[in-house]
């Protein structure tokens, strides 16, 4: 399981990370949730590998097959959508799934340049849900779906979760509530935990919509705040 014991991270003299611990168990989805720029994105790298620690220590169970998905698509633009997925070791069989999945079943040729945003996203959505991983790192993975779009590729994204562990970043609790099996509350920087949470204790879906309101407020709160200084 991913895991991150009394991690420290700068960048320059921006202090990210002081001193934070969390177990990520490998069998569960966390969905990391809080104010823009308090370091989820961070966390998320620090936890995966993809960012070295300026001290601390992270464990990652070795030969722990990831599948991560960034907030850019960083598909290859020399591929077709079909080799995009082949490209990372995804049989064609799976590739062609997953592309019919997402909506770009007639695009396997096709190549990232000439397909919209919204089928850009799809594809590499596609991608990190096709291979076959034991551990999931999704950054936002709906951004700049639309809703009908969104609800087909949660469905694609519950399976592949399925029997599996993740951490997730969204800002969206309907992500969190289908994908997710426990929240937890940062704030930051430096990164903080201020609360973790069961889905499930969760007495109603407004309860949850309220518990991502209160950090979206923080969110509006702050941009007020910082107009003055920019005038």
């Amino acid at each position: 399981m991913p895991e991150l014991y009394q991690a420290q991270k700068r960048f320059g003299s921006k202090l990210v990370a002081d001193g934070i611990s969390l177990r990520a168990p490998k069998d569960r989805v966390l969905c990391l949730c809080g104010p823009s720029g308090c370091g989820k994105t961070t966390l998320l790298r620090l936890l995966s590998g993809l960012l070295p620690l300026d001290s601390g220590r992270r464990t990652l169970e070795d030969g722990l097959r990831c599948s991560f998905l960034f907030q850019e698509d960083r598909l290859l633009p020399w591929a077709s959508a079909l080799k995009n997925l082949t490209a990372v070791g995804i049989s064609q069989a799976a590739a062609l799934k997953a592309l019919e999945r997402v909506g770009l079943a007639g695009e396997e040729d096709t190549f990232p340049a000439s397909l919209s945003g919204g089928m850009r996203r799809r594809l590499a959505i596609a991608r990190a849900a096709a291979f076959e991983a034991d551990y999931f790192f999704l950054d936002e993975p709906l951004r700049g779906l639309d809703a009908a779009t969104a609800d087909t590729v949660l469905s694609l994204l519950k399976d592949a979760l399925r029997g599996h562990g993740g951490l997730l970043v969204t800002h969206n609790p309907q992500e969190a509530a289908r994908l997710a099996d426990e929240v937890l509350l940062l704030s930051g920087p430096p990164i903080r935990l201020l609360e973790r949470r069961a889905i499930s204790s969760f007495a109603s879906a407004s309860a949850l919509q309220d518990f991502f309101s209160a950090f979206a407020q923080q969110d509006r709160n702050a941009t007020v705040h910082a107009l003055p200084s920019e005038s």
